[in-house]
C-alpha cells in the first residue's frame, strides 16, 4: 500500500495546511471512481505495538487535484498488520 509521510504530519501541524495534506493523503481510484485514504491505526497492549493500516472511501469525494491510481481493493490487496515487540 501507498503509505505518504502526510498522515504525520497532519497530526503534528494539526490544521495548519490541511488542505495541501489533504491532498497527498486522499487518492482517486481509477478502477472504481472513488476517493480513498489509507488511515493508519495504532494500539499497544502488553508492551505489544500493533499498527493496522486500513482503506477509507470517500463517496462524492471532489476528485480535482487528487491523484489518480488504483485502489487496494481494486487490486485485491489486503490489509496490512505490523506487529512489533
Amino acid at each position: 500500500m501507498d503509505i505518504s509521510s502526510a498522515h504525520y504530519k497532519r497530526a503534528i501541524q494539526g490544521a495548519r495546511g490541511e488542505g495541501f495534506h489533504t491532498d497527498n493523503i486522499i487518492k482517486f481510484c481509477t478502477k472504481c471512481r472513488n476517493c480513498y485514504e489509507i488511515v493508519l491505526s495504532e494500539s499497544r497492549m502488553n508492551g505489544i505495538e500493533k499498527r493496522v493500516y486500513n482503506m477509507r472511501w470517500l463517496k462524492d469525494f471532489p476528485s480535482y487535484g487528487k491523484e489518480k491510481k488504483t485502489c487496494p481493493r481494486c487490486l485485491g490487496q489486503a490489509t496490512i498488520t505490523e506487529v512489533i515487540k
